[in-house]
């Protein structure tokens, strides 16, 4: 009998440690930001035609764009709009940002609804409109119908096809900033 009540003892004191600890860790994990712990870009947009689209980033506030340094989102097309995010890996603070709309040669125009930016909880939501203030097409392969909210490709006859991309203006710097802080 004082065997049992030795064991259930020390059940219970053990029993009451871990809640202890669980106490502990739910409290560690509130005072966490709510949110990713990576910068995601998040595209709202209509893109018709299956497609990779691509984002490079830096980190050093330059537009040396390379390959490593840049996350792809593969899609299937559709007439309706749709969100593709593309995660930065973990710790990165990207400060200049460049978009490439797909590989796809027969890819449409792509309209943007809008773009949001988000990173530990602290959130940039941009409007379709806004977004053509935050970018400018790279002017060898892309122009904007503003009005539509077109991202749309340059075809040159007599060259192959290249898709659409823009670069980041220097507007959306402070939007990136606060975020990151």
């Amino acid at each position: 009998m004082k065997k049992l009540l030795l064991v259930l003892t020390v059940l219970a004191f053990v029993g009451c440690k871990d809640d202890k600890n669980t106490k502990d860790d739910q409290q560690q994990e509130a005072q966490k930001p709510a949110g990713n712990e990576f910068f995601r870009v998040t595209l709202d947009l209509i893109a018709k035609k299956d497609d990779s689209f691509h984002v490079f980033y830096t980190e050093d506030g330059s537009q040396d764009f390379k390959e490593e340094n840049s996350v792809w989102v593969e899609f299937k097309g559709s007439d309706n709009a749709q969100k593709l995010n593309f995660d930065m890996p973990k710790d990165i603070k990207p400060t200049q940002l460049r978009i490439d709309f797909g590989v796809n040669k027969a890819q449409e125009d792509v309209k943007i609804n809008g773009m949001e930016m988000s990173y530990f909880g602290k959130t940039a939501v941009i409007s379709g409109p806004q977004f053509f203030t935050f970018f400018r097409p790279n002017e060898a392969s892309t122009t904007f119908d503003i009005p539509n909210q077109l991202v749309k490709k340059i075809a040159v006859p007599g060259k192959e096809s290249v898709n659409a991309s823009v670069y980041q203006l220097e507007s959306l710097n402070g939007e990136i900033e606060k975020i990151l802080q």
